[in-house]
C-alpha cells in the first residue's frame, strides 16, 4: 500500500492500471513515500510458485447478557506467479494470479439503550493475467485500496521485477 498522492506524482494519474518500469522510475516512487506494506520472495525458470497469506481484523459483533462478543474477520490474499524466460533470453513471460480481500470499512450501528455492534465491509481485488516484462523492466499493477482513517486515498501495488536471470 502506498498513498495516491505519492504514486501520481510518479506514474500520472493512477488508477486499475498497469505499468512497465525501469529501476530509476521504482526508485523514485519508493522514495515519494513511505511503503506500508511490502512482502518478496524469488522465483524460478518456469516453476509455479504460490504464497498466501491470512490477515484478521477483530471487531464487536454481538453483545451476550450484557457482555461483549468479538468476532475475528479474516481477509485473505493470495498470489501465484509462474514465470518463463524467452528463447532470446530478453524478456519474461509471466502467468498471474492474485487474490487480495481488505476490510473497506467497518460500519457500526446503533441497536437501541445505547448499545452498538459493527460489520465490517470487505473490498475484493483480482488480476488473472499473462505479460511479457523486457528484461531490466518490472511490471506494476496499480489499484484504489480502501481510503484510511483521515482521508488519505490509498493504492495497492503489485510489482514484478524481470531481468534477473543470467545470460549464457
Amino acid at each position: 500500500l502506498i498513498p495516491a498522492a505519492a504514486a501520481e506524482s510518479v506514474l500520472g494519474k493512477a488508477g486499475t492500471e498497469g505499468y512497465l518500469l525501469d529501476e530509476g522510475k521504482y526508485d523514485e516512487l519508493l522514495k515519494a513515500s513511505t511503503v506500508l506494506e511490502r512482502l518478496g520472495w524469488h522465483c524460478y525458470e518456469s516453476q509455479r510458485t504460490s504464497m498466501a497469506w491470512d490477515r484478521a481484523l477483530e471487531y464487536l459483533r454481538d453483545f451476550d447478557k450484557e457482555a461483549e462478543v468479538y468476532d475475528r474477520f479474516l481477509c485473505n490474499a493470495y498470489l501465484d506467479v509462474r514465470p518463463v524466460v524467452s528463447r532470446d533470453r530478453q524478456s519474461l513471460w509471466l502467468e498471474l494470479l492474485y487474490d487480495d480481500s481488505r476490510v473497506s470499512e467497518v460500519k457500526t450501528t446503533s441497536v437501541g439503550d445505547g448499545v452498538s455492534i459493527q460489520t465490517p465491509l470487505k473490498n475484493d481485488f483480482r488480476i488473472r493475467t499473462s505479460v511479457r516484462i523486457p528484461k531490466g523492466k518490472m511490471a506494476v499493477f496499480v489499484t484504489n485500496a480502501p481510503i484510511r482513517d483521515g482521508g488519505e486515498r490509498m493504492l495497492r501495488l503489485l510489482v514484478l521485477r524481470a531481468g534477473m536471470w543470467e545470460d549464457k
